[in-house]
């Protein structure tokens, strides 16, 4: 069923006429005209209401009515109210009148008398008109809605660039009101060089034109903003060129944070840089030496200097351009008390850079000979395992020289320089407990091949001036079991007087009060400056004690002192075996027992020595333990905690009803020693603990696992009350690494100096093994571009390719070389050639995915292997490459260099057999790229 249209409802007229007999004529007529007449009104006031009220569509409405109000005043009246349209009804036409009537701005005049033709057609026509200016009333409006709410900047300029038009926005973005705005010139926000550019435009605009371009205007506030401009060019009606309509775009907060990301990336990339330099080498004064080298790469200055931090002491290791002040003898030799020099115990207390832009503003610079010159200051502190351990200073001879922001990127730089330092001192470390570990072997050794104590001590006092370089040593063994004698055993060149003797005794009973190493009162008759006294203790009972003496004033660290300790127990070991062998032989078998776990240990250190990652270290220390009927759990410390451990290994016999053992890797487990009785000794003394009984430790330890096997844990790893226990901790140069606990019913209690020695052992495994896999990725890293080098590449790439074979999978490979390369190191020099170099190589890395392997082949040759790629997904991946590179110039040095790149791309093929063979096709393909013109990229099928 068709829905008939629907019919607009009648016109509403209200006639206005003080004689009756016309109104109702007037309304009739209207009426059989199809209108609506709302209303008959015969007075002036009357009017005014009815309109209020009825909001007629139009009018009719008599010059002069016969009261106070005549008609055109009537008609004022209303449209102050409501611009209702309105038609006179007049019988005059004076021009008086007429001239009263047209201010009011008619729709129309009727003379009376009239027919209904022409009122007809007076009406119609009010009502077209009146639509048509609603009509166009609301497009103006609309215009200039959309113009005063524009977020743009919308602007009118004639021809000498006078502002005749500006919206809000426009006022915003030039920092100047809309309305003060006009009638101001562009030269009155731009430089003479800006105004006469924005002129040079003008040509085009006057063609018909339209121009983009960006310029920098500054407020009258003196505040500079950027702007995108598009002018286009204002005809008039006799279209002849008159000016320009501009809208500005304001670009000011999008340039800087271009600005500021191309300068985090520049940053970014300076440390990366440094931090493959710093890193490269594992000898302290060559971190140093780089240091100094690279820093000028992340913060500009004239002079730099590391101090690092001794005691209260902050002491100048290396510095570099001072020589040019005639100062660098003296920086060289400075050392501060950091804590009365504001600036270094600023940077210790807050963990944070200092700067001073002048430091003759500045009331806290302390001036000296060497810093006299000294205007501009910043530093930065080394922190390692967070512990401030040094500063990192730059000085300039101009003030106002270094901000804020080289004080932040002076601190991003030395946390770099603090890791590549903590690793030289790791590895100075290392070799240093190799050194020690020697030396304890020797000492082992001659505690095996002594026979007796006298011989066992005289080899001992030697080996122990040599490796504490002391003046002399004294070792005096107490009254033993069974009435042995006291002996005693020294390396004094000239024997000691009975007096002398009977001091040194005196002062080794005192030394074998103590419970650890400390230092003696040195009388007047002996002739030491420093005596550290060193009892000499083996399973809690004091054999003796050592005495080491020197002849200048000595200090000692803990760590120092650790070692000594250390040395102690080894002593104390071999007093006590030589002992247990003299004085009974029945404990031969116990001794028999030493041996063959020493051998075993060493056996097991050898395997694990030669393991080539952690998780191997692991298995080979818990199947070779398990070979000596010992089960072992190894824990690694997790830092900063310092009594918090990582299970990394764990002997478990799983018996039927408890289900999988845990994956150690996706399952951690972890032992808290905050609160636990072995915590003074493992964690604060560092030393092993023996259990002679059932441990009631193990839930305690590991209540993850204990909670998994619902409280069964002694029966999950083979526990029962005959089982001895032993916790050993893992002590690698100054840290606690890590936790070895032992259990099974071979261990015995005189077994616990072997592992500890041992122990010792495995830390220094571990430590090695984590610097071997360091190394071993760093062997195939390409220093320059940080991506594989050929070894790296070829290396990967081989299992990738065999991985190929093996699945009958696709695999590609592209080479890639850059065009006319040779020109900008002939041209630009090598260090910028490299930059570029290094700049394509991040490009290329970030284009591409990150199952593909890339490397550096040689010189500014790249291969990209892409497992799982046809040749046509390749030579797409390969276009893709080219593209993104010509499309976006590389800029170093501040040159931009439209670099382009030529590549070869090939897949591998049944008949290949090795990696090379598929290489050797992708070169053939480069090669040919670089004959059909070069910037292109070319495959090869097939042979």
């Amino acid at each position: 069923m068709t829905t008939p249209p629907s019919v607009p409802p009648p016109t509403r007229l209200l006639v206005v006429e003080d004689e009756a007999i016309i109104g109702r004529y007037l309304q009739r007529s209207l009426d059989n005209l199809g209108f609506q007449v709302v209303g008959l009104c015969i007075t002036g006031e009357e009017a005014v209401r009815c309109a209020a009220e009825l909001q007629p569509d139009l009018i009719l409405m008599d010059i002069s009515l016969q009261n106070d109000l005549d008609g055109i005043e009537v008609a004022r009246r209303i449209q102050a109210q409501n611009p209702i349209p309105i038609i006179y009804l007049t019988a005059y036409t004076d021009p008086e009148t007429l001239d009263r009537a047209r201010s009011t701005n008619p729709y129309g005049y009727i003379l009376k008398p009239f027919d209904d033709r022409s009122l007809q057609i007076a009406v119609n026509m009010a009502l077209h008109r009146y639509g048509l200016e609603m009509r166009l009333r609301k497009s103006e409006n609309l215009f200039r809605m959309v113009v005063e709410h524009q977020g743009e900047g919308v602007v009118i300029a004639d021809l000498e660039e006078n502002l005749i038009f500006a919206n809000p926005a426009a006022g915003e973005i030039f920092g100047v009101p809309a309305e003060d705005l006009i009638q101001m010139n562009m030269r009155d926000f731009t430089s003479e060089e800006v105004f006469q550019f924005i002129r040079t435009q003008v040509p085009a605009r006057r063609a018909g034109q339209k121009s983009v371009y960006d310029i920098q205007i500054i407020r009258p506030n003196g505040e500079a903003r950027d702007l995108v401009v598009t002018a286009t060019p204002w005809f008039n009606e006799q279209n002849h060129f008159s000016g320009s309509f501009g809208i500005f775009h304001d670009i000011t907060e999008r340039n800087r944070a271009i600005r500021a990301e191309r300068d985090q990336r520049a940053l970014a990339e300076a440390l990366r840089d440094s931090a493959a330099a710093l890193n490269s080498t594992l000898e302290l004064n060559n971190v140093f030496d780089r240091i100094l080298a690279n820093i000028d790469r992340v913060v500009p200055h004239e002079a730099a200097n590391i101090m690092l931090i001794e005691g209260d002491m902050a002491c100048v290791k290396r510095s570099r351009g001072y020589a040019e002040h005639n100062v660098a003898e003296t920086i060289a030799e400075l050392a501060y008390n950091f804590r009365q020099l504001s600036t270094l115990f600023e940077m210790y207390r807050t963990y944070k850079p200092v700067f001073m832009p002048d430091t003759r503003a500045a009331d806290n610079w302390s001036v000296d000979g060497s810093s006299a010159w000294i205007r501009s200051y910043a530093g930065a502190p080394i922190i390692v395992q967070d512990q401030v351990v040094g500063f990192i200073n730059v000085d300039s001879a101009q003030p106002n020289f270094f901000t804020e922001t080289h004080a932040e990127r002076l601190k991003a730089f030395a946390d770099q320089a603090a890791t590549a330092i903590r690793n030289a001192q790791l590895f100075s470390e290392v070799e240093r407990h190799v050194l020690r570990l020697s030396q304890f072997n020797t000492l082992t050794h001659t505690a095996l091949r002594a026979s007796s104590l006298a011989e066992l001590l005289d080899d001992i006092a030697l080996q122990l001036s040599k490796i504490f370089q002391s003046t002399d040593v004294y070792i005096y063994i107490a009254e033993g079991q069974d009435d042995q004698p006291a002996y005693a055993a020294h390396t004094l060149c000239t024997p000691p007087t009975p007096a002398q003797q009977a001091q040194y005794q005196r002062m080794a009973v005192q030394a074998m009060n103590f419970h650890s190493a400390q230092v003696i009162s040195s009388p007047a008759d002996i002739p030491w400056k420093t005596i550290l006294g060193l009892p000499l203790i083996r399973l809690e009972n004091t054999l003796g004690a050592v005495l080491i003496g020197y002849a200048q004033v000595t200090q000692f660290t803990a760590d120092q002192l650790q070692e000594l300790e250390g040395e102690a127990a080894q002593v104390a070991l071999a007093v006590a075996r030589v002992r247990l062998l003299e004085m009974e032989h029945q404990k031969s078998d116990q001794l028999l027992h030493a041996n063959h776990l020493i051998t075993a240990l060493a056996h097991v250190a050898t395997r694990m020595d030669a393991a080539a990652s952690l998780e191997s270290v692991f298995d080979i220390l818990g199947i070779e333990m398990e070979q000596l009927g010992i089960h072992c759990l190894l824990a690694l410390a997790v830092p900063p905690k310092n009594a918090s451990f990582r299970v990394r290994y764990i002997s478990i016999l799983q018996p039927s009803g408890y289900g999988p053992a845990p994956n150690l890797q996706t399952d951690p487990i972890f032992i808290n020693l905050s609160h636990s009785p072995l915590y003074d000794d493992l964690v604060q003394a560092r030393q092993p603990v023996f259990h002679t009984g059932p441990i009631e430790e193990a839930a305690y330890l590991l209540p993850g696992i204990n909670a998994l096997y619902h409280g069964q844990l002694p029966a999950v790893i083979s526990m029962d009350p005959t089982t001895h226990s032993m916790f050993l901790p893992l002590v690698a140069g100054k840290g606690l690494t890590g936790l070895l606990i032992l259990w099974g019913t071979a261990l015995k209690p005189q077994d616990i100096s072997a592992m500890s020695v041992f122990a010792s052992q495995v830390a220094i495994t571990i430590e090695n093994t984590r610097l071997y896999n360091e190394v071993q990725r760093l062997a195939i890293t390409d220093e320059l571009t940080t991506l594989y080098n050929r070894r790296g590449l070829f290396e990967l790439a081989r299992r990738e390719l065999e991985r190929a074979r093996r699945f009958k999978r696709p695999l590609s490979a592209v080479m890639l070389d850059a065009d006319h390369f040779k020109e900008i190191n002939d041209t630009h020099g090598h260090p910028v050639g490299d930059q570029v170099l290094r700049q394509l190589a991040l490009r290329l890395n970030e284009n591409i995915r990150e199952i593909d392997l890339i490397g550096r082949y040689g010189g500014d040759e790249f291969v990209i292997v892409m497992p799982e790629t046809s040749l046509e997904d390749a030579a797409a991946a390969a276009e893709r490459l080219r593209e993104n590179l010509v499309a976006k110039p590389i800029h170093v040095a501040g040159t931009a260099f439209q670099l382009t790149i030529s590549l070869g791309v090939t897949h591998l093929l049944p008949t290949d057999t090795s990696l090379e063979a598929t290489l050797q096709r992708a070169d053939r393909a480069l090669y040919k790229a670089k004959q059909n013109g070069r910037n292109r990229v070319d495959t090869i099928d097939r042979e």
